[in-house]
């Protein structure tokens, strides 16, 4: 597309979306939480170190092994975070989530049933969920809850 030049000649102009990277607080010191953080950076996805729980925060994921989850869980949900994964079996997660009001929102276990194993896959199944949640949610009307 061309634009006039006052000198007589064309300005062409070329437009690049550049969206800002998606906010993940990570909370955890454990193998999964270091791979989460080290997936998100090559997926651009800017991961917050484990202090406050920022306002423009798009997931929190705690993958502490039981130090201190609760209260996280408790944080991010207050802030109504859009995406909140626990790393954590479902009979653990359920007894964590049990002290938890309002834990029903809270994605545990956290990623998509890869049947990953290793720090690093666990990390992309989580980050996957969080792609398809994103685009499903751009392209569904907006009171369709997706799960």
């Amino acid at each position: 597309m061309g634009q006039p030049c006052l000198s007589g000649g064309t300005l062409e102009i070329f437009l690049e979306a550049v969206l800002p990277p998606v906010l993940v607080h990570v909370y955890g010191d454990s193998p999964i939480a270091r791979a989460f953080t080290a997936v998100g950076y090559q997926l651009e996805a800017r991961a917050d170190p484990p202090a406050a729980i920022a306002d423009d925060t798009s997931a929190v994921l705690v993958a502490s092994h039981g130090v201190a989850e609760e209260p996280v869980l408790r944080a991010a949900l207050a802030k109504g975070v859009p995406y909140i994964g626990l790393i954590a079996g479902r009979k653990r997660g359920a007894a964590v989530l049990a002290r938890v009001e309002g834990g029903e929102r809270v994605r545990v276990p956290a990623g998509l049933d890869i049947r990953a194993r290793t720090p690093g896959e666990v990390a992309v199944s989580v980050y996957a969920e969080l792609i398809s949640l994103r685009r499903h949610r751009a392209t569904e009307p907006p009171n369709v809850i997706t799960r």
